[in-house]
């Protein structure tokens, strides 16, 4: 459905102005509470592989009382997500909101149609019957509600999901980096028209790696540092290669480089391609 991220966050214009109901006082970590008296917002920022914001994601802390939801904060949820769409101060940037399944039901979630906003749906554990969800979903988005979901691997335990969304969030966290490799080639053998975010991705590394498996946007830790990243002359990945290689030379316990690179997601990467690559496949 989207070529690439870059046309994914294009939101449509809009003509009305209305004021955001977020703290003014911007921080240097580009995550901030935000609300009113009685509501909670994270926002973070949405990096696409030049480092460039492309959009934001804002999200609501769950809070419940002996397994009960308070309706009236999913409802002053979505109004604050009407009232982000149609700032100013979003520009040209498109605004991500993830929340519970739970809510596809509220009414007024029909009121974000046309607004260009993206919808993160975010499934729980012990939920049995995706049926009456997948319906739901594609009632919202013929309404003009662009759909995704919060976990990408929903889409490949319920196919059905996964054919009508758009977007998936690709969770990084500390995951190695075989498993990511395989989910991102599975995603695009299922489910090839979802558009993948890298989330909860906590260093430059990790950055790396899911812009090397071609994943076009990224939301984490490791954007509030952004600007002390410097683009290093030398490839870090390349440096620590040549050590464990020469470490493994010097007579190293063969044992300690297998379990370093483990601990590396992007120099597992690096080795995984190597070994996967044509060339080595034709000499053996």
């Amino acid at each position: 459905m989207f070529n690439s991220l870059a046309h994914l966050f294009k939101r449509r214009a809009n003509s009305v102005v209305g004021g955001v109901p977020v703290a003014t006082n911007t921080t240097a970590t580009d995550e901030q509470e935000a609300g009113t008296e009685s509501l909670s917002v994270v926002r973070h920022a949405v990096l696409n592989g030049d480092k460039k914001i492309v959009g934001y994601e804002f999200i609501q802390p769950e809070t419940s009382i002996n397994g009960h939801f308070d309706p009236s904060a999913d409802r002053s949820f979505l109004k604050f997500l009407e009232s982000v769409t149609t700032s100013a101060a979003l520009g040209s940037r498109r605004a991500i909101a993830t929340i519970p399944a739970r809510l596809l039901f509220e009414p007024l979630l029909e009121r974000l149609a046309g607004t260009g906003i993206a919808l993160m749906i975010r499934f729980d554990a012990d939920i049995d019957d995706f049926g009456k969800f997948r319906e739901r979903i594609q009632t919202i988005c013929n309404q003009g509600i662009l759909v995704g979901i919060s976990d990408a691997t929903v889409a490949l335990s319920q196919p059905e999901i996964g054919k009508c969304v758009s977007l998936a969030f690709l969770h990084v966290g500390q995951a190695i980096a075989p498993d990511l490799l395989q989910t991102v080639r599975l995603m695009r053998a299922h489910h090839p028209h979802i558009e993948l975010i890298a989330s909860g991705v906590n260093s430059y590394e990790e950055f790396e790696v899911c812009r090397k498996l071609r994943v076009p946007g990224f939301t984490g830790p490791f954007v509030a540092h952004r600007r002390d990243w410097q683009d290093n002359q030398i490839d870090p990945g390349t440096v620590r290669l040549s050590k464990l290689v020469n470490s493994l030379r010097a007579g190293l316990d063969l044992e300690v480089i297998i379990d370093e690179i483990k601990l590396d997601p992007l120099l597992s990467f690096r080795i995984l391609c190597y070994a996967n690559s044509a060339a080595i496949g034709a000499q053996n």
